[in-house]
């Protein structure tokens, strides 16, 4: 939490100074959590969210549409399949309805870290 705000381009080149840190990974926890200050403000909050990869947030639904997508479509013990689970913000907003959500995910990685 500390390192929220310093320079990740500058941790990224100081990682010899620390080689029992995985700095790339570090870095994409820093840049993760900026972005959804903005994105996933909910999710911010929680210090214990790992963030994936650049591109997966980028392709991740933001709050408001997650949100609306929700609201509009999904009911109180409605089936879901969210086939293209991503960082999984969908599949957990439409389970805050009370909706069973089967999150499907190709990218291992992805499902690790929805769990």
């Amino acid at each position: 939490m500390r390192h929220r705000s310093d320079d990740v381009a500058r941790l990224l080149l100081s990682s010899k100074a620390s080689p029992d840190l995985n700095m790339p990974l570090v870095a994409q926890q820093i840049e993760g959590w900026r972005q959804a200050r903005e994105k996933w403000p909910w999710l911010a909050e929680n210090d214990e969210v790992c963030y994936p990869p650049r591109l997966n947030r980028e392709q991740s639904s933001s709050e408001p549409t997650a949100r609306y997508k929700s609201v509009r479509f999904v009911r109180k013990g409605m089936r879901l399949a969210d086939l293209t689970g991503g960082m999984g913000i969908d599949s957990l907003l439409a389970a805050r309805m009370w909706a069973h959500v089967d999150y499907v995910e190709i990218d291992e990685a992805l499902c690790d870290i929805l769990r």
